[in-house]
């Protein structure tokens, strides 16, 4: 086996340096300067040629390309399936090693984002699946709350057909393995505490895309519901407000929301000191890197884009945060639910703890985003209810990119 870098060495006569210049030069970066190509939208080759295009980029065959950090794609519509939506498709990087990567957390935690987690067959849910999942968990974030979490089988040739059931006998179809396969990656996930996600399966060589495309379309017409539903409750909330008669008993509930929400906030603004250390998880994903990837954030003093150490442990913050603070946020829910059986004949009043709950929600998220963003920042001992809910929560109640454009 030849290594031309090991040849290059042994015949340096100036060392490191000599050869260092010489790959340097072997990769003619004075004629890489093109950062977009086109496509015309008639061309023949069509998705055949796009392929080409971006595989020679991504593995630095194309000369008049450099190596990016990122390629974006801007297709015609005709080349997408049929979506109502102006849909923007992200491939990531593949895992290999920490799963605890700053563009992974971006995208789970962007509220019009769906993150799709692929994994073979046979391994669903898989190791790198269960500990993206599991560091959601920690960290509190909502994204498996809100189903913008996906999980993506791809069995390959006969491996659904092959599934044996708890008779021992092999199932009869390929959707009966499906079905009993999906059942096994949910007692998974609950055997890891972890919520249920939705499983999609998708046989890349004997199935068609389409299904697993209104599939994918389906979810995010949850995530669109859920905000129209939340503006329409708003709207005719503040229509009841205006219009309702019957205005004593509103305002009353109102007083009383407000006095909860003082309460509420007398009640739970000790909390607790630090229960886990934020390096906690950043020694777990050191033990699951490759030694490479930690050479190479050592050398850049903890930031390289598979191994961002500052990152890392501003997720042991966030981690931290949560548990300090996520019971605090149960028992104030609970709360707000007592209230809205006390309010029961009063329709705009639930309304209102129902969007108060809402907002509290909302708020636990961008304190959690806060906390974690003290990775690069020193962190205030001390946290208050009032520092995550904010000071009126009672009188509220009173490198480079390539592009390729067609």
């Amino acid at each position: 086996m030849i290594d031309p870098v090991k040849e290059l060495l042994e015949g340096a006569a100036g060392g490191r340096e000599e050869v260092v210049h010489a790959i340097v030069a072997r990769m003619r970066l004075e004629e890489r300067t093109e950062t977009q190509m086109f496509m015309a939208e008639n061309d023949a080759a069509g998705v055949q040629w796009l392929s080409s295009v971006v595989s020679d980029i991504n593995f630095g065959r194309q000369p008049r390309m450099s190596l990016p950090d990122r390629v974006n794609v801007f297709l015609p519509s005709s080349f997408m399936r049929k979506s109502p939506y102006d849909l923007t498709i992200i491939d990531t990087k593949g895992i290999h090693g920490a799963t605890d990567r700053t563009d992974l957390q971006k995208l789970t935690a962007d509220p019009r984002a769906i993150s799709i987690l692929c994994c073979s067959f046979n391994d669903a849910p898989g190791q790198e699946t269960l500990s993206i999942l599991k560091g959601l968990k920690d960290i509190g974030s909502d994204a498996m709350d809100r189903q913008r979490v996906a999980l993506l089988v791809l069995p390959r040739a006969d491996e659904a057909i092959k599934v044996i059931d708890d008779s021992g006998e092999p199932v009869e179809t390929v959707e009966e393995g499906y079905a009993y396969r999906e059942s096994q990656i949910q007692s998974s996930l609950k055997a890891a505490e972890l919520p249920s996600v939705p499983v999609i399966f998708y046989n890349v060589v004997e199935e068609g895309a389409g299904i697993v495309w209104q599939q994918i379309s389906q979810q995010v017409d949850q995530i669109r519901l859920r905000q129209l539903e939340r503006l329409e409750r708003f709207t005719d909330l503040a229509g009841e407000l205006r219009t309702n008669a019957d205005a004593h008993r509103i305002q009353q509930a109102r007083v009383t929301l407000a006095k909860e929400a003082l309460a509420i906030a007398r009640d739970y603004d000790d909390i607790p000191g630090s229960i886990s250390v934020a390096q906690k998880r950043l020694l777990q994903e050191l033990r699951a890197s490759h030694p490479s990837s930690i050479a190479a954030a050592a050398m850049r003093n903890g930031s390289w884009y598979n191994l961002d150490v500052h990152h890392i442990v501003g997720t042991g913050v966030r981690a931290d945060a949560n548990l300090r603070t996520g019971e605090f946020v149960s028992r104030i829910l609970g709360r707000l639910d007592g209230l809205e059986n006390q309010f029961a004949s009063t329709p705009e009043a639930v309304a209102l703890v129902e969007t108060l709950a809402e907002d509290i929600s909302d708020w636990h998220q961008e304190f959690l985003v806060r906390a974690q963003a003290s990775d690069e920042t020193p962190l205030s001992p001390i946290w208050t209810t009032t520092q995550i809910f904010g000071p009126n929560c009672g009188a509220a109640m009173a490198r480079e990119q390539v592009i390729v454009r067609t």
